[in-house]
């Protein structure tokens, strides 16, 4: 009987190429094979489009910067070489502001008696790469305890965030803005069936990401959030205490959030 097989893509060589990379820094470092993987026929631009699209072209530049081998051997064309360097570099500024920025709201969040606990790329970029360059993020996420959402909304409201969200969403005739939102009604809304309010400060943090859980009303599954913070740990972070997960529930967490999301309920009609 054959054997075939079924749904799954050939893998391009830039694919297998940056894939074999991976593998080889996770798995216990350089391997020489890595360098014969670019030749021949490889396309390097096709290599530096793809990283881009997996949001890992930063890891990549760090991965082949510290292996002078594969640099030397494999042919990377400088230009390449060069644009994976730009997309470091851009990424550790952006998190370097952004980092700098979190460590004001978790000292004024402390200072409250507000226990914050990173979640995903602010973890991992500062506790489990050790690099902030390397670890590209659309928004930074915190995870507080619910009876905290008051406090902590009066204190980010005072730093200059606010709701992405809520602001007016059209204009009359004469240039005039409507509110044509309920405000306290949206954000009853948000803590009764969401998991997080988006805050922005054009200023300091674009997308701040406030939890009070990692999972939705709608979710099927069920999430124990004090037992995410029973099996907690502390860290530094810049000289604020912050807390993040454990392991385990680290790779759950990230688990979970790539999995598919059930679709939100239907907002009531009264809310908009």
């Amino acid at each position: 009987m054959k054997l075939q097989k079924v749904g799954i893509p050939d893998v391009k060589p830039e694919e297998q190429f940056i894939i074999n990379c991976l593998r080889s820094e996770f798995s216990g470092g350089y391997n020489h094979s890595l360098a014969r993987a670019g030749r021949p026929g490889i396309r390097w631009d096709a290599v530096f489009e793809t990283a881009l699209n997996w949001n890992i072209a930063p890891m990549l530049y760090r991965l082949i910067k510290n292996w002078p081998d594969l640099l030397n051997a494999s042919g990377i064309p400088d230009d390449v070489f060069k644009s994976l360097e730009a997309a470091y570099v851009k990424t550790y500024m952006v998190n370097r502001g952004n980092f700098s920025e979190l460590v004001e709201v978790i000292k004024s969040l402390t200072a409250a008696d507000i226990q914050v606990l990173l979640l995903k790329g602010a973890h991992l970029a500062q506790f489990v790469y050790q690099d902030i360059g390397v670890r590209w993020m659309a928004d930074i996420d915190i995870l507080i305890r619910k009876e905290d959402l008051e406090k902590a909304n009066g204190l980010l409201v005072k730093m200059g965030y606010e709701y992405p969200d809520m602001a007016p969403l059209v204009w009359d005739d004469f240039g005039e803005r409507k509110q044509v939102r309920d405000q306290a009604a949206v954000l009853d809304w948000y803590r009764t069936y969401h998991m997080h309010l988006i805050y922005c400060n054009p200023k300091a943090i674009q997308s701040l990401e406030v939890h009070w859980g990692i999972a939705r009303t709608a979710s099927p599954f069920s999430i124990d959030t004090e037992g995410l913070w029973e099996r907690a740990r502390t860290e530094e972070l810049n000289g604020a205490t912050v807390w993040v997960l454990s392991p385990e529930d680290l790779l759950l967490h990230i688990s979970l959030h790539d999995s598919l999301s059930p679709p939100e309920p239907v907002r009531p009609e009264a809310l908009l």
